[in-house]
């Protein structure tokens, strides 16, 4: 979140992936001598920027950056203090930060959101927060970090390792995930009482080993996962293998009572004898989602497939990641009486497999998953039909060149299904410049254009239309039948929202971290399409960094989920700017429509204990279950603060558990959830689209569609300024 002294370099640093910035006293040693000076920290995914500039009101220059991979040291000093020690080429820089504008709790939890994600040990630094206390935590984390205590008092001696490895765990709890990557403990010599933890930790249902550069591995501590966890569901190993490797072969099924559902080896240099050894523990695990990956070369496609002979009629789900010179044609017939097939990161040219799927008819499986590969050939599919069993494509993180994502598309909507085979379609994080972006929604635009005319014709149930086509050509294509369609964290113009609306086979929507609030077009299209859509049950519009809402736009969302068919049962808010009113405006909407069974709302910045307290207590006359996750960080943040008492977060949680549960003795109004036909304009939104003729480019874009917003209040509302 972007502090309100800040608005003059929101550009910039939005331009420059920020992820955090703050004002803080940067108090530096250079040469013996203590330099402080107010200074403009800014962090982001690869590190740390402290920026300096005659006036803050004006963009600052970069002073020096600092990368995460260089932090060695970082020690809370003080409850708004921290003291930074980076080491990079045998310069040292030493720094303490006494912050002005933001929690350093905050930015902890953000470094460590980072370091997590660092393969090498070698590389994580030793974080020391000191004076720890049980009574700062929520229940949950409580209960975990207590059993890790006595565990360690009991086996060890306490000592330094040992508070520092109960402080990296305890910031681990806090952040939430679900996913555990083992580096955060930096190879520590205790990590058997982290795994024995993890039995007190339902919360936790992934591991990842990253590649483990140390004299020693954790391939026992892999083996006592697999034996002895009660929730661990999924787990990726990065290790690289040594004479430990084969304490694996020790593993039977009559030592098995676990719950895995998905297991992953992506060691290098593995040999031939080492992946039978893999291959055999997941046939004795029973396991039927595998993935493998950053396999050498020499395991070529022959050779790989015939290791995985016996597993042919024991697994469902194959992951074949990051392996080069991989065979797709032979990988497909090899494998496909599956139900996901995953080829990633394998540099496939995704025009040639998606010819050759369709010219294959003997498979069943169900989804594709080419994440990571390259779409750079115009070669025209668009006539090519997919077998029916192919209900979920996923192209995350490709790269697409030219017209190929228009082809794609086209592709796609040509695929007619019925209502038992609609198709559901995976597009995030995409690997493209503007210009094709701009080209790609202008078709999408020329799409929409000629649905409408069709919906409005007396040929309307036919379901064909003309439509340019991306090489210029009419093309006669029907209106589309995406059951899901995920868009998240791409740059997003408004034409998506209509493409999503002409048809009626629309169940799942995500636009994660997409939608910019300034765009008032789109924001207008999105609340029209809450209020009125019909088939769409979830729907995922959660905040990012460089896109999120402001307490503005999220009142005018809350009101059209007061007016929806009562047709959304889960809905993804989290991640953006609430204010205190938000809170009492999103219960009143929970109230008015109590159809919806999941909403996240958390990171929303709220640390006032009395406004959660009402939020709440309002919720537990609802009736109607409602799942949701519980705002830890905040509640943490107030407690840590003394903002909050234990026994008042304990009093919150006995309602919230109520809200969850819900209650059969509340008279729920038939109105909260059925829908009710509006016929007065004012109290509903009539959601028509009307377009112009050609259309030139994205500029132009934004006019071609006219207001659709029937209710004035709002309307009047959606262009006044985020900040009026």
């Amino acid at each position: 979140m972007i502090d309100s002294e800040l608005v003059d370099l929101v550009p910039e640093l939005l331009e420059n992936n920020s992820e955090m910035a703050f004002f803080a006293r940067w108090v530096e040693e250079i040469s013996s001598k203590q330099q402080v000076n107010r200074r403009l920290i800014i962090l982001s995914d690869s590190g740390l920027s402290v920026c300096s500039s005659k006036s803050f009101t004006k963009t600052p220059t970069r002073n020096k950056f600092l990368s995460w991979f260089d932090l060695k040291r970082l020690n809370l000093i003080q409850s708004d203090t921290l003291k930074f020690y980076f080491l990079n080429n045998e310069k040292s820089i030493e720094a303490t930060v006494a912050f002005i504008t933001e929690d350093p709790r905050n930015v902890i939890d953000l470094i460590g959101q980072h370091l997590v994600n660092i393969l090498n040990p070698d590389e994580y630094p030793n974080i020391d927060i000191p004076n720890f206390r049980f009574s700062d935590f929520s229940p949950s984390i409580f209960r975990s970090l207590l059993h890790l205590m006595a565990k360690a008092l009991a086996d060890y001696k306490f000592s330094d390792d040992i508070i520092s490895l109960v402080n990296t765990y305890h910031l681990f709890l806090e952040s939430g995930s679900s996913c555990l990557n083992t580096g955060i403990f930096q190879n520590s010599k205790y990590l058997d009482l982290i795994f024995d933890t993890l039995n007190f930790a339902p919360q936790i249902t992934s591991v990842v080993f990253p590649q483990n550069k140390s004299t020693f591995s954790h391939w026992p501590n892999f083996l006592y996962l697999l034996k002895r966890s009660r929730y661990i569901q999924n787990v990726i190993t990065n290790e690289i293998i040594d004479d430990k490797f084969s304490i694996l072969q020790s593993f039977t099924k009559e030592n098995y009572k676990g719950v895995f559902n998905s297991i992953g080896f992506n060691c290098p240099k593995m040999t031939q004898n080492e992946f039978d050894i893999a291959i055999k523990l997941i046939e004795n695990l029973g396991i039927h989602n595998i993935t493998f990956g950053s396999l050498t070369p020499r395991f070529n496609s022959v050779k790989l497939l015939n290791n995985f002979h016996n597993l042919y009629n024991n697994i469902s789900s194959l992951t074949l990641d990051h392996i080069t010179k991989i065979n797709f044609p032979l990988v497909l017939q090899t494998f496909k009486n599956l139900t996901h097939l995953g080829v990633t990161f394998c540099k496939l040219e995704l025009s040639k497999v998606l010819s050759f799927i369709c010219a294959q008819t003997n498979y069943t499986i169900e989804s594709f998953d080419f994440a990571g590969n390259i779409y750079s050939t115009p070669i025209n599919i668009t006539n090519r039909v997919l077998p029916k069993n192919v209900k979920k494509l996923g192209f995350n993180n490709v790269e697409f060149y030219g017209i190929t994502l228009q082809i794609l598309f086209e592709f796609l909507i040509n695929q007619k299904r019925d209502k038992e085979h609609q198709i559901s379609i995976s597009l995030s994080n995409l690997k493209i410049d503007d210009q094709v972006l701009s080209s790609f929604f202008q078709y999408l635009l020329s799409y929409c254009k000629n649905a409408q005319k069709l919906l409005y014709s007396p040929n309307y149930g036919k379901n064909d239309f003309q439509c340019n086509s991306p090489n210029g050509s009419q093309k006669n294509l029907h209106l589309h039948s995406f059951c899901e369609l995920e868009w998240d964290n791409n740059d997003t113009y408004y034409p998506i929202i209509p493409f999503c609306s002409q048809s009626n086979t629309i169940t799942k929507l995500s636009l994660n971290g997409s939608i910019n609030e300034n765009d008032n077009n789109l924001i207008q299209y999105l609340i029209s399409f809450i209020a009125c859509n019909k088939t769409c049950t979830e729907l995922n519009i959660a905040g990012s960094i460089k896109h999120s809402f402001s307490s503005h736009v999220l009142n005018l969302i809350f009101q059209a989920i007061k007016l929806d068919n009562r047709v959304i049962k889960r809905l993804n808010l989290r991640n953006h700017s609430y204010d205190n009113a938000n809170l009492d405006s999103l219960a009143d909407a929970l109230m008015s429509n109590r159809n919806i069974e999941y909403i996240n709302f958390s990171n929303n910045g709220i640390h006032d204990k009395s406004v959660w307290h009402r939020f709440f207590s309002k919720l537990t006359g609802r009736g109607k279950p409602l799942d949701f996750p519980i705002p830890i960080a905040e509640f943490s943040n107030m407690a840590s603060n003394g903002k909050i008492t234990t026994p008042e977060i304990e009093e919150i949680m006995k309602m919230i558990y109520s809200i969850k549960k819900g209650s059969s003795d509340v008279n729920i109004p038939q109105n909260t959830i059925e829908c009710t036909n509006y016929n007065d304009d004012v109290a509903h939104f009539e959601f028509e689209y009307k377009f112009k003729e050609d259309v030139d480019d994205i500029a132009a874009v934004r006019n071609f569609f006219e207001n659709g917003l029937k209710i004035e209040t709002l309307l009047n509302d959606i262009k006044k300024p985020a900040h009026a």
